[in-house]
């Protein structure tokens, strides 16, 4: 499954059943250019945008303070095995590293 469709078929969903509001979810957050503290988010200039990372959904609260962010990926399929490796968004974006676990049954995602 691609990244694509892996948002659009599995977070996507799995989002809006646990109740979240469009507003509170900003999508293709450009990490370099934003400002955390001050609550200022800059989307993504779309494809060949090259000037920062990325996270592919910044989660907010009501006074739109950061509270999750979420990486989509493709998932391979039982042909492909191999994956890109990929540095841990925390430290991209020089945080704390809290975990959280995901893991894709029967095309649902379940987060914990």
């Amino acid at each position: 499954m691609s990244e694509r469709r892996t948002r659009k078929e599995l977070i996507d969903k799995q989002l809006f059943r646990a109740g979240w509001i469009r507003n509170y979810i900003k999508e293709e957050v450009n990490t370099v250019r934003s400002n955390f503290a001050e609550k200022d988010y800059v989307p993504s200039e779309g494809r060949g945008d090259n000037s920062g990372r990325f996270v592919d959904y910044l989660l907010l609260a009501e006074d739109n303070s950061p509270i999750a962010f979420i990486e989509a990926k493709s998932i391979p399929s039982r042909k492909t095995t191999e994956g890109r490796k990929r540095e841990p968004i925390s430290t991209i974006l020089g945080a704390n590293q809290t975990y959280s676990r995901a893991t894709v049954q029967e095309r649902t995602l379940h987060i914990f």
